[in-house]
């Protein structure tokens, strides 16, 4: 008697897409960029998507995903001051306002609809929006601290922000509520990210 064919590689729709199998990549982090595509709040050499050469590098790695039937998210994703390297210092309203403001000119920037099927939110190892979910990081005494609700709140609006822009079925979020990474990690996750996936 034979084994029933593994789930793994059955397929799958998600969003928009139909996928052949469950065989994904997980999002990387590529230091890779030249001197001149480099900037990504504070990490050198990680490529952006505001230049003409950015995007026209990413069109290439694109080209290639496509090419073999796949598919390809920009993720979306602000690194500010870490807890590990800034005394737990609180996340700047400017550069909330950046993201909140600066993803949706991004991502209507008609170039890069062809070149990417959707976009991953970043809310995971200490970038900003991790920074608001969490307490460890998140000491705030405003409407965006203290409570879960307004430790929520920006993140919400960012996400908000990027479905009206793209729409539901091409938005995706990353979140990991039990990772230490740059000092994150709340003693007990649950309540608050129970709250935010709800």
């Amino acid at each position: 008697m034979s084994s029933p064919p593994s789930a793994l590689f059955q397929p799958m729709r998600i969003g928009a897409m139909d996928l052949q199998h469950r065989v994904v990549m997980s999002p990387l982090t590529p230091f890779r960029a030249d001197k001149d595509r480099n900037l990504a709040g504070g990490y050198a050499n990680v490529p952006g998507v505001w230049s003409d050469s950015q995007i026209a590098g990413w069109k290439a790695i694109a080209d290639v995903v496509h090419a073999n039937g796949s598919f390809i998210f920009l993720q979306l994703w602000a690194i500010l001051q870490t807890p590990a390297s800034s005394a737990k210092r609180e996340a700047s309203m400017s550069w909330r306002q950046a993201l909140f403001r600066g993803a949706p000119l991004v991502l209507r920037n008609q170039r890069l609809r062809p070149i990417f099927d959707g976009v991953e939110i970043h809310a995971v190892n200490g970038c900003l929006l991790d920074q608001f979910l969490q307490s460890v990081s998140n000491q705030r005494e405003d409407d965006y601290g203290g409570s879960v609700e307004n430790r929520l709140r920006f993140p919400l609006k960012v996400i908000d922000a990027v479905v009206r822009t793209v729409g539901a079925e091409r938005t995706s979020l990353r979140l990991g509520p039990w990772s230490n990474y740059q000092d994150m990690g709340m003693k007990d996750p649950l309540p608050t990210f129970t709250s935010f996936i709800e």
